[in-house]
């Protein structure tokens, strides 16, 4: 069993899918929905999948990426990559179990911009920023990075509009293919 697919906890339910505010169902895990309801989100214009947290929350906004995740799941919390991008803001980006993730925003007076991202989300500002599979998949015997990289692979031949619309899709029914 592994953290992408669905598992029965001690009480024999099945983990949950992310609903968030119901328009990406099953657009990331039990993870993901955990970091929804830790703060209040709102979506971000013509990206679908992906939301900042309100500006009104700065105990958010000063709360470094790796001690969210920490107070969020403890020492089950994914790692956190640095990436830095000539002429933008440091990014800090993890993965969650399950899919999605979150992409912070480093800015130069010590604020943190969060962003939440279901996978399709992430998977199509991973290519907008040419972030490479490997950073998310840390210790990735190769499988979840093969799903992550072949929607990767699709969109990049597309324009913003396709881009967006197809994502959700294309992330959807990749998860329904079994490892190899």
């Amino acid at each position: 069993m592994t953290a992408e697919t669905p598992s029965k906890g001690s009480g024999g339910s099945v983990e949950r899918p992310f609903v968030g505010a119901g328009d990406f169902v099953g657009d990331g895990g039990a993870a993901l929905e955990s970091l929804w309801d830790a703060a209040t989100w709102k979506a971000l214009r013509n990206c679908p999948g992906r939301y900042a947290h309100a500006k009104a929350s700065r105990e958010l906004g000063a709360k470094p990426p790796e001690q969210l995740l920490a107070d969020l799941f403890g020492a089950a919390a994914p790692p956190v990559a640095r990436l830095e991008i000539p002429g933008k803001d440091p990014i800090d980006v993890a993965r969650l179990p399950g899919g999605g993730g979150l992409l912070t925003y480093v800015k130069n007076d010590g604020r943190y911009v969060h962003t939440l991202n279901t996978e399709s989300g992430l998977v199509r500002k991973c290519e907008a920023l040419a972030i490479a599979p490997a950073t998310l998949f840390p210790g990735d015997d190769g499988s979840r990075a093969r799903r992550f990289s072949a929607v990767l692979g699709v969109i990049a031949f597309l324009d913003d509009e396709d881009t967006n619309a197809s994502a959700y899709a294309l992330v959807r029914r990749l998860r329904r293919v079994p490892y190899s």
